[in-house]
Formats: C-alpha cells, structure tokens, sequence
C-alpha cells in the first residue's frame, strides 16, 4: 500500500482512477522498481549486430584499436555514424525477426546539432544534421518567404524544428530499442488502444514516436518514479480534454489509466500525445 507521504503527492496529482490503481496492494513498490527498466531478450542479438557492422565498415571509414582488452571503434564523421546506424538498424531488426525497418507506423526524434541552408532554384532549402549524423532537408519556394510577415522566423522555425527520423538517432538507440523488442510492442499496443478507446472512433494520431533518455537522469528527481508516472497520465488527461473523450470516461472509467500504467509496467513511458504522435520513451541501455 502507498504510505501516507506518498498518498498526500499523488492525490493532488494524479486522476482519481489511476490513484486507485496505485493503491492496489503491492503495486506501487514494484511499479517504483520497475519503472523505466524493460527486460532486454534481445541484448545480445543486438550488440552483436552493432559489432558485425562496426568490424566490416572499411579501415578508412572506422579506426580501430584496443586498449585493456577492448576494443574501441572511431567513426570519424557523423555521416558515417549515420551509415553505421541506420545499417545496425537494419540488421539487429532482421536477426530478431522484427519488421521495424520496413514499417512507416513509428518515427524517432533527434536533436539537430548543425543546420545551413542552400538554394535549389527558386526554392530555399534549410538543412538539419542530428546527432546521430543523419540530415534532414524541408524547403520552400521563395515567394512562400518573401509573403511571409517575417522571412527570418520562418526559416528559423524550419531549422529549430525537431528531427522525425525513420531509424533510430544512435547506435546507443537501436540497441536499447531493439534489445526490449517485446516490452516495446507491448507499449505500442497499450498505447494504440488507449487513444483508441478513448476518442470512440475518432482518428488517432498517425504514428508513434519514439524518443531515448538516459534512465538515471529521467529519475533525477524528487519523488521521481511519481514524477514520471505524472507525465503519461497528464498526456491522456489532455488528450482526452483535447478530443472531448473526457466526457465520457470522466471521473469513473479507469480503463485509459490502467494503460498509462500498463506502459510504465513494461519498462517505457508515455510522454505526450499530439496530433502528430503518441510519443513513448525508451531508457537508454548502458
């Protein structure tokens, strides 16, 4: 059961019905445990992959050397760790019969750590490289800018955008994603069906969009696991508001809560929900 510390924190933070849920016997402690560590099956498939494509990238693409009996690898550019990711994607995805690399249903969201622009005829082209190495380009024609009440805001806007990748941003990405291959399925599904359920037929958002974040730096907080918890029952609390779905399930029907913390029980969390996405986070693996 929550002690009383804990009680006075969620119950002015949390929905009546996932508070309910949180007071189940025992549930909490092994939530708070649990929370942001998914099972792995798939760890050694997956630093396998990394290791089989490192070791085959050309001794001018990758320098190599060990030191106490590890081996080291330095990619030198970020287009080749570009390269390497997107083909360890590839290749951890087929050795664990997993259909992720063809599929358009998830995107992966990346920071820009450079952006330039360049013309291609009448259009003006912003560019965005991620950490990762990959590039991402939007462009608009020039009379699109020359009507725009500030040219500069708008192409400012286009550069600080952030990055919807097909592959995962790093190596590190892929690893801890594929490696909890069934947690992340599980998460996915929870989700889907929760906004589903929650707008009774109305158009969820289009794909899930995943992000990575180092666990200890996630739970860096006061009262942290509560912390986290918190942010996946405000986004369907604000989804809900958003789509009118409140209404109907508002305060009694505890069903799109249970799958707020249905998600936490796999290891991931539910961040945001727009209508570009539901956004799902991944803790990074060491």
């Amino acid at each position: 059961m929550l002690d009383a510390d804990e009680s006075m924190i969620l119950r002015g933070m949390i929905h009546p019905a996932a508070l309910a849920a949180l007071r189940t016997e025992g549930r909490f402690r092994a939530l708070s445990q649990r929370v942001l560590t998914p099972e792995r099956p798939g760890l050694r498939a997956a630093r396998s992959a990394v290791a089989d494509v490192l070791f085959a990238l050309a001794p001018d693409r990758v320098k190599r050397f060990e030191a106490q009996g590890v081996m080291y690898f330095d990619l030198g550019s970020l287009d080749v760790q570009s390269e390497a990711t997107r083909e360890v994607w590839e290749t951890a995805c087929d050795r664990l019969a997993l259909p992720w690399a063809s599929e358009s249903t998830r995107r992966f969201l990346d920071r820009s750590v450079r952006t330039w622009r360049s013309r291609d005829g009448a259009r003006v082209c912003v560019h965005r490289q991620g950490s990762g190495g990959a590039v991402e380009t939007q462009s608009l024609h020039e009379d699109e800018l020359l009507g725009a009440d500030d040219p500069g805001a708008l192409l400012r806007g286009f550069a600080d955008a952030p990055m919807l990748l097909e592959c995962p941003p790093t190596l590190s990405a892929v690893v801890s994603l594929t490696s909890a291959h069934p947690a992340v399925a599980r998460a996915e599904a929870l989700a889907w069906e929760a906004v589903h359920g929650a707008t009774r037929g109305m158009r969820p958002p289009p794909v899930i969009v995943w992000r990575f974040e180092d666990r200890a730096r996630l739970l860096a907080t006061r009262a942290s696991e509560l912390a986290v918890m918190r942010r996946g029952v405000a986004a369907m609390e604000l989804w809900a508001e958003q789509t009118g779905a409140w209404r109907r399930f508002h305060p009694s029907v505890p069903d799109p809560f249970e799958a707020v913390l249905a998600i936490y029980e796999t290891g991931m969390l539910l961040d945001a929900i727009t209508p570009a996405g539901i956004s799902l986070v991944c803790p990074l693996t060491a």
